[in-house]
């Protein structure tokens, strides 16, 4: 790393993860690219964790120790955001790792040249043996989250959107992302580069958030009404929503019900209704093409 400030923050968050932080960290400090900082933030772990991860830095200047009790892993990579000196910052899982040792040399070229606020790619899903997920528009990013394990943020994103909100136990990183691409004040740029394995072993693979869920409705209107968009988009990109609402079966009537009729905003929900239904023979076969 350069006396200067490093490019990149990498931060993790640990719990008991003695079986598998080690190859985390060799992923990390395997690299060809060296402005980085790796921040570890331990939650008071019982096990092995805490040794290991001073072991390493007795041997890698690169790495910074931080042992807190904390309120999850949201709350762990809020205080990483807060500590972090670089200007980009990288969430790495503790049980995952890097693709390969090049990966922060050929993201650091994109990171360097472009006007994105968040550069994104791909991640090697370990357990269905495949790629996730590509580019990402309004559409997709409706139907699932990106993991973040490939996405770089520059640190200006949290100032404008805010950081994990902490209400949400398994998906404040989807929060986070459905902030960065409906608000329409974050610009982003997806780059052709696998950037680690993932593991797919956290909580938000095995519970659903209820909170979130109930949330996600009048969330993402509010995002898109209250976005950097034209009217005709804001129209646009609110039918989608209701089409997602319509379409899910943990949402009642009563709930798409309220958020068209509001005060607020009417002539635009209204219109993004309409547009619902003119636009829904399209997507229904849309849907029928790709299942032939």
């Amino acid at each position: 790393m350069t006396a200067s400030r490093p490019l990149i923050t990498i931060i993790t968050p640990t719990y008991n993860a003695g079986k598998f932080i080690e190859k985390c960290i060799e992923s990390v400090q395997a690299q060809t690219f060296k402005n980085f900082e790796h921040l570890i933030l331990d939650g008071e772990s019982v096990d092995d964790t805490v040794k290991l991860v001073q072991q390493y830095g007795q041997r890698f200047t690169t790495i910074k120790l931080k042992v807190e009790k904390d309120k999850g892993v949201f709350d762990a990579m809020n205080k990483g955001i807060g500590l972090a000196q670089a200007n980009w910052l990288y969430f790495l899982g503790a049980d995952d790792y890097l693709y390969d040792n090049d990966v922060l040399r050929k993201i650091s070229e994109y990171l360097l040249k472009n006007e994105a606020q968040l550069i994104y790619g791909n991640v090697f899903f370990q357990n269905l043996h495949r790629l996730y997920d590509k580019d990402f528009d309004i559409e997709k990013i409706l139907k699932h989250n990106i993991c973040h394990q490939s996405v770089f943020y520059h640190v200006s994103v949290f100032k404008i959107i805010g950081s994990y909100n902490l209400s949400y136990r398994t998906e404040a990183d989807y929060d986070l992302n459905l902030r960065c691409w409906l608000s329409g004040r974050i610009r982003h740029l997806y780059v052709p580069l696998t950037i680690a394995y993932y593991a797919d072993g956290g909580i938000s693979s095995m519970q659903k958030d209820e909170q979130f869920i109930k949330d996600f409705p009048a969330k993402t209107i509010s995002l898109v009404l209250g976005g950097k968009w034209n009217i005709i988009l804001k129209v646009h990109f609110l039918s989608k929503i209701y089409r997602k609402i319509i379409q899910r079966e943990v949402y009642k009537l009563g709930v798409f019900n309220d958020q068209i009729f509001k005060r607020d905003f009417i002539l635009i929900r209204f219109f993004a209704f309409l547009w619902m239904c003119l636009s829904s023979p399209f997507y229904l076969l849309k849907k029928t093409d790709k299942t032939e």
